[in-house]
């Protein structure tokens, strides 16, 4: 009976929170977390008056997004950036590597191809350059909202920032 308590009262306070509009951003590392650790993602809360200086951003991600609510640009076993947008009571999330290999100058990122090795900026610049005017759009997004970096840990092999 009490299980049947606490459920009831876990679901009436689900129900009945507000679903203000936000951006949750959060890392999703793809390195196993050892046992006995309590590591979290980095994760940060764009609401309020955050929310209201991007919210026309967030309105032409919505546009750029069409009918779809999620748009996925990650490799196999791969560490990313998730931004759960909260808009007008529905979720979208983009979930991208982009955002951790911005700054790498040997790695490029390509939306047809994936990682690219490149010889360095300029290399780097031309072949980001070619992906489509939507995918910049969408992962200039995820660089504008000021993703959370974190260092990889000492047995992470991700290359991460």
């Amino acid at each position: 009976m009490r299980n049947y308590i606490v459920l009831f009262t876990f679901l009436w306070l689900v129900g009945s929170s507000s679903a203000a509009d936000r951006v949750v951003v959060t890392q999703v590392s793809s390195a196993h977390v050892p046992k006995g650790t309590n590591a979290s993602p980095s994760t940060t809360t764009l609401s309020g008056p955050d929310f209201k200086k991007i919210e026309e951003n967030v309105k032409a991600v919505i546009s750029l997004l069409g009918n779809k609510t999620e748009w996925w640009d990650v490799g196999p076993d791969a560490s990313y950036v998730s931004a759960e947008i909260h808009y007008r009571d529905k979720r979208y999330v983009l979930n991208s590597w982009y955002p951790l290999f911005h700054d790498k100058t040997k790695i490029a990122v390509s939306e047809t191809q994936g990682l690219v090795p490149v010889s360095g900026p300029e290399e780097k610049k031309w072949v980001e350059g070619a992906n489509s005017k939507q995918y910049q759009e969408l992962v200039g997004f995820l660089e504008m909202i000021n993703i959370p970096k974190q260092t990889a840990a000492p047995n992470d092999p991700s290359p991460r920032r």
